[in-house]
């Protein structure tokens, strides 16, 4: 894979907690203020409204432990639409938003695939969820 140039803030500030400069805390922080990629297997109405039963796609650890897929910008999932046809719809919102959907033992994989990445656990996700109540 070519090398991972940052095209906004929030790959930024992921490239940075790789480096530790400045914390993961700092990164999650700039996460919870971002726009997120995810992608979905229904073209979300003209009104803009979502459907219940539209899924996000998701993947397994290693530990086959599931994870919502988020992508730090659309082009960041060009080779997932590739491998998952059946999720050739995408949707660009807010991370805050997309938490809300994700239940207790989920995590988040954020550009699975890059090697500007993470993983984030789901005891993590739950504690975001809860400073946003």
């Amino acid at each position: 894979m070519a090398s991972f140039l940052a095209s906004n803030e929030l790959e930024k500030a992921l490239i940075q907690a790789q480096q530790k400069n400045p914390s993961v805390d700092e990164f999650l922080k700039v996460l919870m203020d971002s726009k997120i990629y995810i992608m979905i297997d229904k073209e979300v109405g003209e009104e803009g409204v979502w459907d219940n039963s539209t899924n996000i796609f998701m993947l397994a650890n290693s530990k086959n432990e599931p994870r919502f897929a988020v992508f730090t910008s659309p082009e960041r999932s060009d080779e997932w639409h590739k491998r998952a046809p059946k999720y050739q719809w995408g949707l660009q919102t807010d991370f805050k938003w997309v938490i809300k959907l994700i239940g207790p033992k989920a995590g988040v994989v954020v550009n699975p695939g890059y090697s500007v990445g993470c993983d984030i656990e789901p005891h993590i996700i739950q504690e975001l969820k809860a400073q946003e109540k």
